[in-house]
């Protein structure tokens, strides 16, 4: 008699990092929430990976948006609206991050 394979239950995990936005991931574990946030962040995970801290852990709802609670099809735990805006907040802290080097490095 073959024993049944138990799926393992996956969470939605609010990750947070030092100049970086908060991402919620769907995850098994912490270790592959920060993995999977650090590839929404364009970041090695290496660079990131002691640093992530987390915000908040749930049980994961399909086609429900973790941010505005909107009903959505397709994949993901964010509607098309909140990813954007996801984005745009992570673009526009890197190039924070990044002028801030600059200025720094000015000499002036």
């Amino acid at each position: 008699m073959a024993a049944a394979k138990t799926k393992k239950k996956e969470w939605l995990w609010f990750v947070s990092c030092e100049g970086h936005a908060t991402m919620p991931v769907i995850a098994e574990s912490w270790e592959q929430a920060t993995v999977e946030a650090a590839r929404l962040w364009g970041v090695r995970w290496g660079a990131v990976a002691a640093l992530c801290e987390l915000e908040e852990k749930r049980p994961v709802i399909r086609n429900v948006c973790c941010r505005c609670g909107v009903w959505f099809h397709g994949s993901g735990v964010v509607c098309d609206h909140c990813r954007s805006e996801a984005e745009i907040e992570e673009r526009r802290a890197r190039a924070a991050k990044k002028n801030y080097f600059r200025r720094l490095n000015a000499g002036g």
